[in-house]
């Protein structure tokens, strides 16, 4: 649903904010492959999901696929105080959220004497910082609704361990990321700014065409953002502008950045720019009874 925000959008915002300002704004929604959502994902199949929640006693599942009605039923078992809800949606304006597993614990809330907290299944044995916004978007969503938001977060792993994670601790972090979100959602176009992350995104020809199109610097292979920043600092805009830039000019104009690497970035940016290739040194392979053929890519 485009305008929305969901525990996917945090994913989304740090392969490639461009892909949600794309969802947002686009004539037409772009679905993605199914297996590369589910890949992303990073959960288990449903059938293994249901394997792990079979020994829960009091277990319930919203069914519903309209996240309105789903919201509603999940809100009619939460006030029924069931103590394991599998498939809830929770909303709150454009705000919507997935979690896996809602689970009762003991503590006061606008329901009881209880509230819930959040759990999504994944295929990891670690906590990542991914699972972190999604755990800290869905505290934030529960708070609304019942009025206490979780101490903790969790993951659920195919082992059926739960893993859990101090929402406070990653509470800055995920306030700043929400932020530019809501921005990039209310319409303010991220800038150009192309990584292998952006592979991910189903809007990805479309970030490569424009940056190409405006010669972005960040179509520089293995480019960093502040190296880049710093260049734009000093007027340096384009591919163009830099590949006419002797090493001397660049060492002055820009003495943050390690000179190796604003050598390196130059010579990129002429070969981009005339198309053609710049053998920067020769090496020397050892001779061997067996060859080896192999490609070299740069990414993007």
């Amino acid at each position: 649903m485009q305008g929305t925000i969901s525990e996917k959008t945090f994913y989304q915002y740090l392969k490639c904010p461009n892909w949600v300002y794309f969802d947002a704004y686009a004539q037409a929604a772009r679905p993605h492959d199914v297996l590369m959502v589910k890949l992303q994902d990073d959960g288990l199949i449903e059938e293994k999901e249901r394997d792990l929640l079979t020994d829960r006693q009091d277990l319930v599942e919203v069914t519903a696929e309209d996240p309105d009605e789903a919201f509603a039923q999940t809100l009619t078992f939460m006030r029924q105080a069931r103590q394991t809800i599998y498939h809830g949606v929770l909303v709150d304006k454009h705000w919507v959220g997935h979690p896996d597993i809602l689970e009762k614990v003991e503590g006061r809330s606008h329901l009881g004497n209880y509230y819930y907290v959040a759990a999504d299944i994944k295929r990891s044995r670690e906590v990542r910082d991914d699972y972190k916004f999604q755990g800290c978007f869905y505290a934030e969503l529960l708070e609304r609704i019942q009025g206490v938001k979780p101490v903790q977060g969790y993951i659920v792993t195919p082992e059926n361990q739960s893993l859990s994670y101090l929402i406070e601790e990653f509470e800055a972090k995920y306030e700043l990321t929400l932020t530019e979100i809501e921005k990039i959602i209310a319409g303010k176009r991220p800038a150009h700014f192309v990584t292998s992350g952006c592979k991910q995104s189903p809007w990805y020809k479309e970030c490569r065409h424009e940056s190409e199109r405006c010669e972005d610097l960040s179509l520089l292979n293995r480019v960093w953002r502040e190296e880049v920043s710093k260049l734009e600092e000093v007027g340096i805009q384009t591919i163009g502008e830099l590949a006419l830039k002797s090493i001397p000019e660049l060492e002055k104009i820009a003495p943050e950045v390690n000179s190796s690497r604003l050598e390196m970035m130059r010579d990129q940016a002429i070969a981009i720019k005339e198309n053609r290739y710049i053998i920067r040194g020769n090496v020397d392979l050892p001779e061997s009874n067996i060859e080896l053929y192999f490609d070299i890519e740069s990414d993007p």
